[in-house]
């Protein structure tokens, strides 16, 4: 399996999060280290809870994000977890910033620290020349006795070396001296005493080249050294405190003897209060510094980049901060609400206001619509008027209000047989001379006879338009790519020419000229041809959006129902080609990227039979298709309804009704399984916030006798404005580059 943009995403956000809890923990721990005056255990237990909470947070933070379903609830636990971790993050402040605030006194500890190690020596300097001063005055009390043993009997016999005399110790008196000069240094200079001092100044050593702030062990081992001088100095003092039996000093040794006490006391208050100040400096707080700040922060952002970093799932509509909430930053790009295009209210004047002549509008359509042909329209119509079943005038109305009631041919043949004057035309039914000039201008067979999509670009958003025969899709497509080229709502285009429909594009482009342009309406695609546009859009705010425009075949319906009403004599090789490519479309690697299906419907067409079905058949069986191919569940982030020809609703429109209500109605009405079933899907696969998007009202400009039109835009503005909502947006430069890459 191919290491795709989603492990990207994760792996990289995953270590810098990482990377992030791990300083975060780290400083932390030295501070608290420092907070609690060395406890490192306390210490050690928080960082490591604390670690294991950020990182949990800060990957659930990413995944919720991420989610591919229950978008309403994981957004509430999402916001809570982002609340979370921020109070997790603002809980490291104190120790974090307290380690700098130490780290900011460093020398002063460490020369501190060090100048209390160094009152170690001494103590035990002074301790050894008086234990040897001691030793020494011992050893001459001892000579003087046995050398003036015959004058001064009883102080020869005071300090024990009439002993020797008695027979006690066999010898001379200088080896009963030795002796006892020797027992008196074993008592205050012991071959342990040495190992002692040995140990205890290459332990200082250790302390002092660690008398750093960056070590955690440096109050700890404070602590430590207070008891060892502590555990010494008692040691000392006890060791000066007693006597042999005949150790008998004078008052001035006693006061020598105090005096090494009280200087071994000095030296270790010395160091005690050295230490204690070490501590107190490491201990007490201070506001942060800049530096401190700065790097809390760069940590914190940090731990949100798995968040940042991961795209939200485009099937879902939430956003972390809820619609309601004022925006806290202005875009250049155009404000739209694509969930609801606002149409603008229909004039009800603009309205027939007569209920009787619109109904029988409606039932000559329905008569003319059993003609074969032109010729049977204008001999049927010209029979009603010779009987006196239409009148002139009724006739002039009904064109007024559809100037696509009749067609090209059968207006031309009206004129030719004087049933219709161009006056009546332009001045009874307020039809442009320009469309009349138009008439006997056939539509030319221009549009490609093959259009086969081998595959679609990775890194684009794909829209998908489908739609039955007729429906009026390809002249939509038309109508978008003149909106996309006239710039009003993308600041600039960039069309690949190198795309499988780049010559569809480019005959749309010649047909479709431009806005407020006249144009003849081209024919239908053949049944097996499939084109794809792509295309770099440019919002207002600069950034790049690859978007694939993708026309599929809609005969590509027809073979669907077949298939499932099992009458599969009508499939032709073509209709099992378009129905190959589709699959091979959705099934190769990469399909699962961001697409949307817009399904394209024509307005006032629902009871129109093609090939003997309407169109809520046609569309709720390829829905259905959709389904159960899994390209619904797994291929798609958001559907769209685009009703064409709604130029036409006004006549239908009721009272003080917009058509956004009007259109909704209208589908709940005449398409109710169609649209039944994709409401259901969209609650089942939580597509478009889970229910289905208003419809978006459409129209190519103004129609006239079904072949010729006057461009207009301003419908296709509003899918463009959708396209660009929906579609990924990269910046320009190495910026850009990046977020495709973790992206696609």
């Amino acid at each position: 399996m191919s290491f795709n943009y989603r492990q990207r995403m994760t792996a990289m956000g995953h270590v810098v999060a990482f990377l992030a809890t791990l300083l975060l923990c780290y400083v932390s721990f030295m501070g608290m280290v420092y907070l609690l005056k060395g406890h490192l255990v306390k210490s050690a237990v928080f960082a490591v809870a604390y670690a294991v909470v950020l990182f949990w947070l800060s990957v659930m933070l990413q995944r919720l994000k991420g989610c591919k379903r229950r978008f309403a609830r994981n957004i509430e636990k999402e916001r809570i977890t982002a609340v979370m971790l921020a109070m997790a993050c603002a809980f490291t402040a104190l120790p974090f910033t307290h380690f700098f605030t130490v780290y900011g006194h460093e020398r002063e500890v460490s020369a501190t620290f060090k100048e209390a190690l160094q009152e170690v020596r001494p103590m035990f300097d002074d301790y050894e020349a008086a234990a040897e001063a001691r030793v020494a005055d011992y050893q001459q009390r001892l000579e003087k006795a046995a050398h003036n043993k015959k004058r001064n009997s009883k102080q020869y016999a005071r300090m024990g070396l009439n002993k020797n005399d008695e027979g006690k110790v066999s010898g001379g008196d200088t080896i009963m001296i030795g002796n006892m000069v020797q027992t008196l240094r074993l008592q205050l200079l012991p071959p342990a005493y040495q190992q002692l001092r040995q140990d205890a100044e290459q332990w200082l050593e250790r302390a002092a080249a660690g008398a750093t702030t960056r070590n955690a062990f440096l109050l700890g081992n404070a602590q430590e050294i207070r008891s060892a001088v502590q555990s010494w100095q008692q040691l000392m003092d006890e060791a000066l405190a007693v006597r042999l039996e005949n150790e008998v000093g004078s008052s001035a040794e006693a006061a020598d003897t105090a005096a090494v006490t009280a200087a071994v006391a000095g030296h270790a208050a010395n160091i005690s209060n050295r230490l204690d100040q070490v501590v107190a400096t490491c201990s007490k707080r201070a506001f942060p510094n800049l530096l401190s700040l700065l790097l809390l922060v760069a940590c914190w952002l940090a731990l949100f980049f798995p968040y940042w970093l991961q795209n939200r799932h485009s099937k879902s509509w939430e956003r972390f901060f809820p619609a309601w909430m004022p925006r806290l930053w202005k875009s250049n790009a155009p404000e739209q609400d694509v969930d609801h295009i606002d149409a603008v209210r229909m004039d009800q004047a603009s309205v027939d206001s007569s209920p009787w002549m619109r109904s029988a509008a409606d039932t000559f359509r329905r008569r003319m619509e059993k003609g074969r042909g032109t010729k049977d329209t204008f001999v049927y119509l010209a029979e009603q008027l010779n009987q006196g079943m239409l009148s002139k005038e009724e006739l002039v109305t009904m064109l007024r209000e559809d100037h696509n009631l009749l067609d090209a041919d059968t207006i031309e043949l009206c004129l030719d047989k004087c049933l219709l004057t161009e006056e009546d035309l332009v001045e009874g039914c307020g039809i442009d001379r320009q469309f009349l000039s138009m008439l006997g201008t056939m539509p030319e067979d221009v549009l490609p006879k093959e259009g086969s999509i081998s595959q679609l670009p990775e890194v684009s958003t794909q829209f998908f338009f489908w739609g039955i025969p007729s429906s009026g899709k390809t002249c939509a497509a038309g109508v978008i790519l003149r909106a996309i080229q006239e710039k009003q709502v993308v600041r600039d285009v960039t069309i690949d020419d190198q795309c499988q429909g780049y010559e569809y594009q480019e005959i749309l482009g010649r047909i479709f000229s431009g806005d407020g342009h006249y144009c003849i309406l081209p024919g239908r695609t053949l049944v097996d041809t499939n084109f794809a546009i792509q295309m770099t859009l440019e919002d207002g705010d600069h950034r790049d959006h690859p978007v694939t425009l993708v026309d599929m075949a809609g005969e590509l319906f027809c073979s669907i129902l077949w298939q499932k009403s099992g009458d599969l004599s009508k499939i032709t090789e073509k209709h099992l080609k378009a129905q190959a490519e589709f699959e091979c479309i959705f099934t190769a690697e990469g399909a699962d990227h961001q697409k949307f299906h817009v399904f394209v419907i024509e307005y006032g067409a629902e009871d129109k039979k093609h090939k003997g079905f309407n169109q809520d058949t046609y569309m709720e069986y390829g829905l259905q298709y959709l389904d159960q191919t899994h390209v619904l569940r797994d291929a798609t982030e958001g559907v769209y309804i685009l009703i064409t020809k709604t130029d036409q609703a006004r006549r239908n429109l009721q009272e003080g009704e917009d058509l956004n209500q009007h259109l909704a109605r209208y589908m709940k009405k005449y398409y109710p399984n169609f649209f039944g079933l994709l409401d259901r899907f969209c609650r089942e696969y939580e597509l478009c916030g889970g229910k289905v998007p208003d419809p978006i009202p459409f129209d190519i400009g103004e129609v006239c006798f079904n072949n010729y039109c006057r461009i207009s835009t301003s419908r296709a503005n509003d899918v463009v404005k959708i396209m660009l909502a929906r579609s990924k947006g990269f910046r320009k430069g190495w910026r850009g580059k990046v977020e495709r890459w973790f992206n696609y």
